[in-house]
């Protein structure tokens, strides 16, 4: 392989890795946006409500309205929402139902928006946060181009809907993650492979023109020369790749630990494994990550050591305040007095609490032992 080879197939990877990207972004987008379209459109179906949209939060503190159904014009569509403005703004900043059954004229609400829902009719307007787990996901909001005043009905509509989105963008959030952590898991598949073929079979070709270099002619050992050198370029881009391959985004450097601490746990032991992720977990440093994965490594080798278990579950989830990781197993349960509790586990617990956080560990009554760790975001 010579130098344009290399360059060329450089290139070619680069422009795969960057399709994976897009590929991965496109289909995060169309899950959640699906999720909410549906939610959304099911408001309008009845006939009791003319138009809903739903708002999602971004970085910042804005909403963006990038859903809608029932809208006679595109104004909503993409529009930003600071917190706290209008009404969808107001229920997402602060986490509750409201309503207006005078929009133009109430005065509990910032008017900025009222050219927008002028331009749409609306007389009245509803909106309810989408929350899961005290996470919000979202607004989602309705109104009428009748007036009056919104009745029971309406407002249970409204609660059933919002309720039926924060399952479905979690569901859509859980398989987005899944699907991601399997593409890594596939790449890290094809990492060890190419280091057990391609890269014993260059580490070799490069001994063997080692040893033809002693009885060579001059030009001979110009050749080979070369070729040494075309080998290590392979072998450092090769290395490169490998890296590449192998190394997790940082929304899934916590989940590939934790499953490849589970997987060596299943390959030594008999122990079966389950890990579950509960939403989005946020990035982490190196920091931050390295020790939560000792605690893990830690608790599942205590799981193996003293708990004779037949199974152990790994729950990862996120608040908007910390990381939580639980190690629950179905052994024989766990004795807190902290004379018997070994420097493993207090090892763990000063760990942790280096990086803020806090170590819980207690007997489950209906047996076994549950393992909690706490970090702040």
């Amino acid at each position: 392989m010579d130098r344009g080879e290399l360059t060329d197939l450089n290139a070619v990877l680069t422009t795969l890795a960057g399709l994976d990207r897009l590929y991965r972004e496109s289909l995060t987008v169309a899950d959640r946006h699906a999720a909410l379209r549906q939610s959304v459109a099911r408001l309008i179906e009845s006939g009791v409500l003319d138009v809903a949209w739903a708002g999602e939060p971004g970085d910042g503190p804005d909403l963006t309205i990038g859903v809608t159904a029932g809208t006679r014009t595109d104004l909503l569509t993409g529009l930003p929402v600071p917190s706290g403005s209008g009404l969808t703004g107001k229920v997402y900043e602060h986490a509750a139902m409201d309503w207006v059954n005078e929009y133009a004229t109430a005065p509990s609400i910032t008017h900025e928006f009222d050219r927008h829902i002028q331009a749409e009719s609306i007389q009245r307007l509803i909106a309810i946060p989408i929350v899961h787990d005290g996470r919000t996901l979202g607004v989602l909001a309705a109104g009428a181009r009748k007036a009056g005043a919104f009745g029971d009905r309406a407002i249970e509509q409204v609660v059933a809907a919002a309720n039926s989105a924060a399952f479905a963008v979690t569901a859509a959030e859980r398989a987005r993650h899944a699907a991601e952590l399997a593409v890594h898991e596939e790449r890290r598949r094809v990492a060890l492979e190419l280091h057990d073929t391609v890269g014993a079979l260059l580490y070799a070709i490069g001994s063997g023109l080692r040893g033809l270099r002693e009885p060579s002619a001059p030009e001979t050992a110009d050749r080979i020369t070369a070729l040494e050198a075309q080998t290590a370029e392979a072998s450092r881009f090769l290395r490169d790749a490998l890296r590449a391959l192998h190394a997790s985004p940082t929304e899934l450097a916590l989940t590939a630990a934790v499953h490849a601490e589970c997987r060596a746990l299943e390959e030594r032991t008999a122990i079966q494994t389950h890990v579950l992720t509960l939403g989005d977990l946020p990035p982490l440093s190196r920091e931050v990550l390295e020790p939560i994965t000792r605690a893990v490594r830690e608790a599942l080798h205590n799981v193996e050591k003293h708990a004779a278990a037949q199974s152990v579950a790994v729950t990862l989830s996120a608040t908007e305040n910390e990381v939580v990781i639980a190690v629950t197993d179905d052994g024989t349960g766990f004795d807190p007095d902290p004379a018997t509790a070994g420097i493993g586990l207090a090892g763990s617990a000063h760990a942790l609490g280096a990086i803020g956080g806090a170590l819980d560990v207690q007997a489950n009554p209906d047996g076994g032992t549950r393992w909690r760790a706490r970090i702040p975001r």
